[in-house]
């Protein structure tokens, strides 16, 4: 059986419905039910800026940051979030959750300008239990895990 690593990373606030712990259980068990014939291994809690000291296939990052005063810590996981994509196009970066794709947009257009894009980024909206749960994303997930 084939195994891929996964680092997940969310921010200390969880979801509007969950704790940061039911989600990263939410993430797990959505990977290990679509995807069935690999076999993963989680590694919780790795912010962007430790990737550079862990091997992970794919990563997982859900930093919607609507602490008050949080801005700073926000520009600051954002950016260490795009420099690790620049960095390894060989693995899948997921951005998890709505409001993680315009924080990335706007780092890149800040990094790099409007016109940069990666192949090897993917984004996953919706709560446990939204309708918008059930995307095609796992079909995308295992044609790049082949």
């Amino acid at each position: 059986m084939n195994i891929a690593v996964v680092g997940i990373f969310v921010d200390f606030m969880g979801t509007i419905v969950t704790t940061p712990d039911e989600e990263m259980d939410y993430i797990e068990s959505m990977f290990r039910d679509a995807i069935e014939d690999f076999q993963f291994a989680f590694k919780r809690n790795v912010p962007p800026f430790e990737l550079d000291n862990s091997s992970v296939d794919i990563y997982v990052f859900d930093f919607g940051g609507l602490m008050p005063g949080c801005g700073g810590l926000m520009a600051s996981m954002y950016r260490d979030l795009v420099k690790q994509i620049d960095k390894r196009p060989n693995t899948l970066f997921i951005l998890w959750g709505a409001l993680s794709r315009p924080y990335y947009q706007d780092m890149i257009d800040e990094m790099f300008g409007e016109e940069k894009t990666f192949g090897n980024v993917m984004f996953k909206y919706g709560a446990p239990g939204d309708a918008e749960d059930k995307d095609d994303i796992f079909i995308d997930i295992r044609s790049w895990l082949k």
